[in-house]
């Protein structure tokens, strides 16, 4: 997130947001910005390693080599929900203020 703003800043982006265009054309506009072009590739692509490096380590501490492929199941999108929030404490999902309120993040 860090190297993502530091490459293109929220304001950069307002900056560069044209209200008067409508969804396509803003989009168009600011995909012709060669900076934030450039810029958005790179957090995409910062993005895909992350991911990738979250599912390898999800793998390896799960120990998926050793389950064996009978065992494996698909979910379907509808399934995830019971499995997600299942432990309610566990990466809950908070508004900015409480967020702010719990004293975990920075502010």
């Amino acid at each position: 997130m860090h190297d993502s703003q530091t490459r293109l800043s929220p304001k950069k982006i307002f900056a560069a947001d044209d209200s008067a265009l409508g969804p396509k054309a803003l989009a168009n506009a600011l995909w012709s910005n060669k900076k934030i072009r450039e810029a958005t590739i790179a957090s995409l692509a910062d993005s895909v390693r992350l991911l990738a490096a979250l599912w390898s380590s999800a793998w390896r501490v799960g120990k998926g080599n050793k389950i064996a492929n009978s065992e494996i199941v698909a979910f379907e999108e509808t399934d995830l929900d019971a499995v997600y929030r299942k432990d309610k404490k566990f990466v809950p999902s908070l508004s900015l203020d409480e967020m702010v309120q719990s004293q975990l993040f920075e502010p």
